[in-house]
């Protein structure tokens, strides 16, 4: 029933490196511009007269890392939305179990509470996220 849901919190340390991954790549990748953006021989016309600029094609490459970046950022805030609204147990149950991706086991001793205590704090607090992560 939740699926989707506990996908996109397994997901969330993934999104989160490949924010930093895209960070650096536009960064890099501006810091180039830089350097070739002066270099006017690898600007070339193609048989059909369409100009081709090497500083052009950088900028939407770095444009569309941009709107990457931008995309996995509003998923984590959304995200981070959904869990400000649970209690401090279920915050711990879902931080534990689904973005650290613990076993019950460690949960359950974590918390020092039973399995099947942790089981329905994990469903009080799908239930509760679930109204804020709607796909």
């Amino acid at each position: 029933m939740y699926e989707d849901i506990i996908k996109r919190l397994k997901n969330y340390k993934f999104l989160k490196a490949e924010i930093k991954a895209l960070e650096l790549d536009i960064e890099e990748m501006k810091d180039d511009i830089g350097v070739d953006g002066m270099d006017y021989g690898k600007d070339k016309i193609s048989p059909t007269n369409k100009f081709n600029s090497t500083v052009e094609n950088s900028a939407l490459r770095i444009a569309q890392k941009e709107l990457d970046k931008r995309r996995k950022e509003r998923e984590i805030e959304r995200i981070d939305n959904a869990v400000s609204i649970l209690d401090d147990k279920e915050k711990e149950v879902i931080t534990l179990r689904h973005i650290e991706n613990r076993r019950w086991g460690t949960v359950t001793y974590k918390l020092d509470r039973t399995y099947d205590a942790c089981k329905k704090i994990e469903q009080r607090s799908l239930r509760k996220m679930s109204k804020f992560l709607k796909q």
